[in-house]
């Protein structure tokens, strides 16, 4: 694959305060045929200009080519290598290792001072597709790709630096300036910008990915010149554009704004607008509110005596009537009341008492019978004098309220007579006023709620141009099995996202769209592969009679069948998954025990526990059961079998043990416990599975790693989420791999024997499984899953 080199290279000696080289090998072309190409940018920060920065430059490139391109792996004749047989990586990591040894050396001898804080750095190596780098300081990576939907994408493949990854000081201890090699394949499409960190304060992204997408390297980087001629000369720019020779990504032409395109031009165009809308605004509705004003000094001084002494008149002659009609009300509730009390008294005491209530009081009932006539004819006074009394508060209230409302219909007529004798002129200027007032208030709200919304836009903005980032860098990290940062990435993602704001239509639709990618990034950094259409195999419940059900206890394969048992009509039958069909094999008699456990001994033979914990054996060629002896301990609890070696080994969680058991004549010998550590717990086990160890499931999620007999827990924290009750795990001495099945999370994992996760296959159909087989050598596997049987494909092989 044909690589192209782009370099870009402005350099002031004579002003600029940073030394600047950039290099591309090309005198070693034999060379380069075995290693690839190497290139690099180094610069080193001065006070003033400084040409012996330079040469110290120049001794640090000279010794890194010299030493990668005359490594010893390569020998006097490297025309006889095979290019196949030399990794360059560790060619580069040793030549690093020798030229951070020599610049040390040159540090410390005194030949030159060299603050690491000054030194900055991107060193590389391309083969074919394959891309080596290290680098140092505040320089930059980034790489250029079209997305599935055609979209450019730019990532920053390095990320930030703070000052605490530097080395120490040469007083503080040894320098180390190539701590890590970062390395990739590149694919068709892609590009790689490496920069020192200038370059992005003069061109926004946008332009560098459509750029450089759209040229070749070389034109690219001489557009980025052009442009960059134009700056400050005290400005040194240094960049190198790899490219891989391929179809260029069409996209339309547009044309390209720096500050239009950037939250800061944003923020600038709203502070413009804010200045030029409100001044205009105020300067009118001042000039209204003085013109109002003028008018309203000019009527106000020939009406205010007028109004002030027909209200005085108003006032006086209202008050006596006031007063004369609140002392006849007064006046007549006292005549009212004591006329009322006096008919009491003497209904009360009369000489012939008459113990029924008063027509005009509220009937009530009368509980005084029991009591003495004096007491009587004082408790019903009482009562009657209570009830007046709370008749005639509630109608001085009711009075009361009907005065205030009166004084208040009052007031209002006075104000409008008032008004409407003002002069014509007058009342309008007034209502004018009023308008215009309100008018003013009205705009003061709008522009109120306008800033608030352009700083909602503003921050709507913001937020999802750092989501959009955060994205980027996640899919970079993941890209470079860079996990733990993509995660951390992510979480903040996810932070971000419960605060962006869904106020309108666009904001929804643009936070669905960031939902779904960073939904689409933690799945990818999970591993998960989200199966929504597994394919069916076979179902079980059509050979159930009609309105029934079967049970299927498990499944085994023997030479690519599947076996699987009816735990109701103990039976056996096997599975043909390339024609989709199911033959029932034996059946034991229905007075036998339920068929258990299952386990495939050889390749025509399946051992069964029974219920009664008793073994048999059906042999596949004659399609016949026979007893097989199987010794157990006492109250012994086989939760599931294995086989290794020739031995049959049994999990026992009730004795807290591991049974190893040896083949004889007529079944197996007697089982001996094979678990050595005292401290263990397999009281809640669930699974076994053996290759050279034994890995154990528990039904907490733990999974235990026996050698010779003493246990260690796996470490699964990487599996995402955690594991929840876990049925059956799975192993082998030809596979690299351990199985979980995970029904909880609708689930099987994949990880590798110590632990690291490597896949989980989930699917929303995935919601009754128990039991799986794995056929690796044809990348298949099968899940049980309720009466149905799923096949997959196993993209992790």
């Amino acid at each position: 694959m044909n690589i192209e080199f782009g370099q870009l290279i402005i350099n002031h000696p004579e002003r600029a305060k940073r030394a600047t080289r950039i290099f591309v090998s090309k005198s070693f072309p034999e060379r380069e045929r075995i290693l690839g190409k190497i290139f690099g940018i180094v610069e080193i920060e001065t006070d003033s200009p400084d040409k012996r920065k330079y040469q110290i430059i120049d001794d640090i490139i000279n010794n890194l080519e010299n030493s990668f391109y005359y490594h010893e792996a390569l020998g006097d004749n490297p025309a006889d290598l095979d290019a196949n047989e030399i990794d360059p990586e560790v060619i580069l990591e040793d030549t690093l290792k020798k030229t951070n040894e020599k610049i040390i050396n040159m540090v410390q001898g005194g030949a030159i001072y060299l603050p690491t804080e000054k030194l900055h750095f991107i060193f590389g190596v391309i083969k074919d597709e394959n891309l080596f780098f290290t680098n140092f300081g505040q320089m930059q990576a980034f790489l250029i790709f079209g997305s599935k939907n055609n979209d450019l994408k730019i990532i920053d493949i390095i990320g930030k630096r703070d000052d605490s990854s530097r080395p120490a000081e040469p007083s503080r201890g040894p320098i180390k300036f190539f701590s890590n090699i970062i390395s990739g394949k590149l694919n068709s499409g892609n590009s790689i910008l490496f920069t020192t960190d200038s370059l992005l304060d003069f061109l926004s992204s946008d332009r560098l990915k459509k750029t450089i997408s759209m040229e070749s390297a070389r034109s690219a980087a001489d557009d980025f010149r052009q442009i960059l001629l134009k700056v400050t000369p005290y400005v040194t720019f240094a960049s190198i554009i790899l490219k891989l020779n391929n179809e260029k990504i069409v996209i339309p032409v547009q044309e390209i704004t720096e500050p239009q395109n950037s939250i800061q031009g944003l923020i600038s165009t709203e502070e413009r607008t804010k200045s030029f809308l409100i001044p205009s605004l105020k300067s009118a509705l001042l000039k209204n509110l003085i013109s109002t004003k003028n008018y309203i000094k000019k009527f106000s001084a020939e009406t205010k005596q007028k109004i002030k002494e027909n209200r005085n008149e108003k006032i006086l002659s209202q008050k006596p009537i006031e007063k004369d009609i609140e002392s006849a009300e007064i006046e007549t509730d006292k005549k009212a009341f004591l006329a009322s009390y006096k008919e009491r008294l003497d209904h009360l005491f009369k000489k012939k008492i008459d113990n029924d209530p008063p027509t005009d009081l509220p009937a009530q009932k009368d509980n005084t019978e029991k009591l003495s006539p004096f007491f009587k004819r004082k408790t019903t006074a009482i009562r009657h004098y209570l009830v007046s009394l709370k008749t005639k508060r509630s109608n001085a209230i009711k009075n009361f309220i009907h005065r205030i409302a009166d004084n208040i219909d009052d007031r209002i007529g006075r104000l409008y007579k008032s008004f409407s004798n003002w002069p014509k002129s007058s009342r309008i200027l007034f209502v004018a006023s009023i308008i215009i007032t309100l008018i003013f208030v009205q705009s003061l709200v709008y522009l109120d709620q306008q800033k608030e919304k352009k700083s909602s836009t503003i921050f709507f903005n913001q937020t999802a141009d750092e989501i959009k980032k955060n994205l980027d860098e996640a899919e970079a990290g993941i890209i470079y099995n860079d996990e733990d940062t993509a995660k951390k990435i992510l979480a903040k993602t996810q932070a971000l996202l419960a605060v962006l704001p869904q106020v309108n239509k666009q904001e929804k639709t643009a936070y669905n769209e960031l939902n779904k990618r960073f939904l689409a990034q933690l799945q990818n950094l999970k591993k998960i592969i989200n199966i929504e259409e597994p394919s069916q195999i076979v179902n079980f419940q059509t050979l159930a009679a009609e309105n029934s059900d079967i049970k299927i206890k498990g499944l085994i394969n023997i030479n690519n069948k599947l076996y699987a048992w009816s735990d109701d009509k103990k039976t056996v039958y096997e599975i043909d998954p390339d024609k989709k069909e199911i033959t029932e094999v034996a059946s034991l008699n229905q007075s036998e025990p339920n068929l258990n456990l299952g386990l495939a001994i050889d390749s025509s033979s399946i051992v069964f526990i029974k219920a009664n914990q008793s073994l048999t054996k059906l042999d596949l060629n004659t399609k016949t059961f026979s007893a097989l002896e199987l010794p157990l301990v006492n109250n012994a609890e086989i939760k599931d079998l294995a086989i290794y070696n020739n031995r049959l080994y049994s999990l026992d969680p009730r004795n807290n043990q591991i049974y190893r058991y040896t083949k004889t004549p007529t079944g197996y010998s007697r089982g001996a416990a094979w678990v050595k550590e005292r401290n263990i717990n397999l009281s809640d086990s669930v699974s076994l599975a053996i290759d050279t160890n034994i890995y154990v499931a528990k039904s907490d999620g733990s999974i235990l790693k026996f050698n010779s007999g003493y246990a260690s827990n796996l470490n699964t924290d990487n599996i995402d989420p955690l594991l929840k009750q876990p049925t059956k795990i799975f192993a082998s001495t030809d596979s690299n791999f351990l199985y979980i099945l995970d029904p909880g999370n609708k689930r099987l994992i994949v990880t590798t024997k110590d632990g690291k996760l490597k896949n989980q296959y989930y699917s929303d159909q995935f919601d009754d499984l128990n039991d799986f087989v794995v056929i690796e050598k044809e990348k298949k596997i099968y899940l049980f899953n309720g009466t149905k049987i799923f096949g997959i494909i196993a993209s992790h092989l």
